[in-house]
């Protein structure tokens, strides 16, 4: 479930990353788990809905924000896959 994932992964970054780097990943993150649910399985999540949601999210901000919310979200996906998951497919992969 994608509020289970979420957890985990803050909590594995909790003593790696910087604060305000955690708290850039747990926006993205939590409007992941608003737009989505938190009981949303992730291998329901199609590359177009993440697409659909990043536009959303995005409209009207800099292309580098747009792409830090990109990489968040690919960071995450990935981290579920190499370390819960590995039958996840990240679909911002494609």
């Amino acid at each position: 479930k994608l509020d289970q994932a979420i957890h985990v992964y803050k909590e594995y970054h909790r003593m790696i990353l910087e604060k305000n780097t955690i708290e850039s990943y747990g926006a993205t993150l939590a409007k992941l788990c608003d737009h989505f649910g938190k009981d949303k399985d992730l291998a329901a999540i199609t590359s177009e809905k993440i697409l659909s949601f990043l536009s959303k999210i995005t409209e009207g901000g800099k292309q580098q924000t747009k792409h830090g919310r990109y990489s968040h979200l690919k960071a995450f996906l990935n981290f579920i896959r190499t370390n819960l998951d590995p039958t996840i497919h990240n679909p911002c992969d494609a």
